[in-house]
């Protein structure tokens, strides 16, 4: 995987025709493979196959799942009865998440302060915590 934040954009696929924006206004994820591509802007709004010629082909599977009544109902359901499953389910949510932190943590902090400890579940880099992030966000460097 390869991320991009902060105003760090990736080069413009050539798959991607030209003119056409990529996410939206507020950012974007382009996901490349090896068979297609896709692209949405931020929280997943407006997907699309690229290129363009490919999305126009195709068509949407017959549905194989229950559709959601909404996240809030969700978790509601979810509290009054253990045994529902929610479509954003916390077992994997969890790693979604500390694989997006330490997205946030790789491009803020420099390259020596990579050093993820899974099993603790941080970085042992003092450079990684919580105040100097702060600190080289703000100020647009770090300390030392």
């Amino acid at each position: 995987m390869t991320w991009y934040d902060g105003g760090l954009l990736p080069e413009r696929p050539e798959l991607i025709e030209h003119g056409r924006q990529l996410g939206d206004t507020d950012g974007g994820v382009l996901i490349v493979g090896s068979k297609n591509s896709l692209m949405h802007g931020v929280y997943g709004r407006d997907p699309r196959l690229i290129p363009e010629t490919k999305h126009l082909a195709y068509r949407q599977p017959v549905p194989t799942m229950s559709r959601s009544p909404g996240i809030y109902q969700e978790w509601i359901d979810a509290i009054k009865d253990r045994s529902k499953k929610t479509t954003s389910n916390f077992e994997y949510a969890a790693r979604l998440t500390e694989t997006m932190l330490l997205g946030n943590i790789t491009v803020n902090c420099p390259a020596n302060t990579r050093c993820w400890n899974t099993m603790a579940q941080r970085c042992d880099s003092p450079m990684a915590r919580p105040p100097m992030l702060i600190w080289t966000r703000i100020t647009g460097r770090a300390l030392v």
